[in-house]
């Protein structure tokens, strides 16, 4: 049988080097460029679901991969659930990496969100 009846246990180190190395390959796929940002949550709301929603509709726009972290916790910028699963503080540090063809305009626009 090629799967497990039981599922492993992970300590975060490894999904953090996972995650890492997928986000590697992502900006290697696209030709070895990413630009990495971070922006800090102002709203004192946190990252609630006004500005996911907003800030889902401009990676949706884009055709770059986006991937977003917040402390140790990460997700793919297309996935929406993921994005509210952040749970993301005011206060509290939000982490861009994109990579793509229209990187520089989904940068520019995820820049000047409010968060």
């Amino acid at each position: 049988m090629w799967f497990s009846s039981r599922p492993r246990q992970a300590s975060n180190a490894t999904i953090t080097t996972t995650w890492l190395g997928l986000a590697g390959q992502m900006c290697d796929a696209a030709g070895g460029d990413m630009v990495e940002f971070t922006k800090t949550i102002k709203d004192p709301l946190g990252l609630h679901a006004r500005p996911v929603a907003l800030l889902y509709d401009i990676i949706a726009k884009h055709r770059s991969d986006v991937s977003v972290s917040i402390g140790d916790r990460h997700t793919d910028g297309r996935d929406i659930m993921g994005l509210m699963a952040l749970y993301g503080e005011c206060g509290e540090s939000v982490v861009f990496r994109v990579s793509g063809a229209d990187e520089a305009s989904c940068v520019t626009s995820i820049r000047n969100l409010s968060l």
